[in-house]
C-alpha cells in the first residue's frame, strides 16, 4: 500500500463528500414561527380544530458551492471555510386548544472540518499535487440525522406579555453516521507522512471497507421550546431553541476506532529496515448515544408605522451564526409581505405571510450551479 494511498484512505472522499449529497433533498422543515397572536390561549381560532402542514429546507458550504460539493469537488470557485451543513424538516398534524400533535421526518448533514482538511480533500479531487513540505492538520468532524416520529406541543401564558410554546419529539432513527477524525499530515521531498486516529460509528463502512453487518436501531427524543414576549406595545421579541435537549440511544451499532501512522519503522525478514504504514485498531459494535446540534433564533422587531415593521434576527445552526435584518410591511389586514437579507450568507430573502399560508424563500445567487447558500419553507393552516 502507498503512503499516499493510506492517506486518502483515510480521509476518504466518499467520508467528506457524501455529507451534502441530499443538499437540495426536502425531506423535512418546521413552518415559519406563527406570530403571537395565534397562539394565545384565549384566541377564538385556539377553541376551533386547527390542521397545520409545513416544509422547510436549508444547505449551506462555506469553501464550495452545493453544486460542486454533489459533483465531488470539481470547481476552480473555492473559498475559506470550515463548515457545510444540510438541515430538512417537514411535519404534519393538528391542533385543538392548547395543545399539539403532529407526525414529523427529517433528514440532516452537519460537517466541521479544518481548513488544511478541505484543502488536502480538495487537491487529491482534483487531482492537484500536495503543497510540499506542508502540515496539514487534520480535522472532521461527521452528524448524520435521518429520523421519523411525532411530537405533542403544549402553548400556555406564564404573563399576559409572556406566550410559551414546548415541543416534546418521540422518533426512531435509521443510517447512523456520526464519527471524528483528527490527527496530521505532511509532505516532505514528495513523501508523506503522519498520525491520524479515526472514531465513527456507521451503517455501511465508507473508509475501511468493512463487510455489512445489520444496521443499528436507534431511538430519541428532543425537547424545542418556543418563547414570544411584548414588553410594549411596538416591541415584539421571539426564541427559539430547537433540540434544546436531545439523546439518540444506538444499540448493536457498528464502529471503528483505528490509529493510522505513515512513519512506523519496521525489519522485514531479511533483516533489512524500512518504514511502512501501519493501520491499528478495532471494528464491533457497541451501543452508543448521539446529540442532534441545536438550533438557536432571536428575533427583534420593532413596528415603525402601523404597517411597517423592522427586525433584526440572529440563527445559530449548531455552532454557525447566520444574521439577517427584515422589513415586513402588513399590504392588507391579513396579509404581510416580507424582505430581508442575511449578511453572513450575502442572501436576499422573500417572505409572504397570512394566517392560512406562509411561504419563504432565499438564495445567494439565482445560478444554482454557484449557490452555498439556499433556503425555502412552506406552511399551511386550516381552522374548523
Amino acid at each position: 500500500m502507498s503512503l499516499q494511498r493510506c492517506a486518502w484512505l483515510v480521509i476518504s472522499a466518499r467520508l467528506f463528500g457524501l455529507s451534502i449529497v441530499y443538499a437540495l433533498t426536502l425531506n423535512a422543515a418546521r413552518a415559519e414561527t406563527a406570530a403571537p397572536s395565534d397562539l394565545v390561549s384565549n384566541n377564538k381560532s385556539a377553541e376551533k380544530l386547527r390542521l397545520f402542514t409545513s416544509a422547510h429546507s436549508i444547505t449551506y458550504a462555506e469553501n464550495i458551492s452545493i453544486d460542486a460539493w454533489m459533483d465531488d469537488l470539481h470547481t476552480t470557485d473555492t473559498s475559506p471555510g470550515e463548515y457545510a451543513f444540510t438541515r430538512n424538516f417537514s411535519e404534519l398534524g393538528f391542533a385543538y386548544g392548547q395543545m399539539s400533535f403532529a407526525g414529523f421526518v427529517r433528514q440532516d448533514y452537519y460537517l466541521h472540518f479544518s481548513q488544511d482538511t478541505f484543502d488536502l480533500v480538495y487537491q487529491d479531487k482534483n487531482d492537484i499535487p500536495f503543497d510540499a513540505n506542508r502540515r496539514y492538520e487534520i480535522l472532521l468532524d461527521v452528524s448524520h440525522v435521518q429520523i421519523h416520529g411525532a411530537k405533542v406541543g403544549y402553548d400556555f401564558s406564564p404573563l399576559k406579555s409572556l406566550q410559551t410554546r414546548i415541543e416534546a419529539n418521540f422518533f426512531d432513527a435509521e443510517e447512523v453516521l456520526f464519527g471524528t477524525l483528527d490527527g496530521y499530515l505532511g509532505t516532505n521531498a514528495g513523501k508523506i507522512k503522519g498520525d491520524l486516529s479515526l472514531d465513527y460509528n456507521y451503517t455501511e463502512d465508507v473508509v475501511l471497507d468493512r463487510p455489512l453487518t445489520p444496521p443499528a436501531s436507534g431511538r430519541g427524543q428532543s425537547v424545542d421550546v418556543e418563547l414570544w414576549w411584548q414588553p410594549i406595545e411596538k416591541l415584539n421579541t421571539h426564541f427559539l431553541a430547537e433540540d434544546l435537549y436531545s439523546q439518540i440511544k444506538w444499540s448493536q451499532t457498528p464502529f471503528t476506532q483505528a490509529t493510522i501512522t505513515t512513519v512506523r519503522t519496521v525489519t522485514d525478514s531479511s533483516g533489512a529496515v524500512r518504514r511502512a504504514p501501519t493501520i491499528s485498531g478495532r471494528e464491533y459494535f457497541r451501543q452508543v448515544k448521539q446529540r442532534i446540534p441545536r438550533h438557536f433564533q432571536a428575533d427583534i422587531g420593532y413596528q415603525i408605522i402601523e404597517p411597517l415593521r423592522i427586525e433584526v434576527v440572529q440563527e445559530r445552526y449548531d455552532e454557525l451564526a447566520f444574521n439577517r435584518f427584515m422589513a415586513h410591511y402588513r399590504v392588507w389586514p391579513k396579509f404581510e409581505l416580507g424582505l430581508g437579507y442575511d449578511e453572513k450568507a450575502r442572501a436576499p430573502r422573500l417572505e409572504v405571510a397570512s394566517p392560512y399560508l406562509s411561504l419563504m424563500a432565499s438564495a445567494d445567487s439565482t445560478d444554482g450551479k454557484k449557490a452555498k447558500f439556499v433556503t425555502f419553507s412552506a406552511a399551511v393552516r386550516i381552522a374548523f
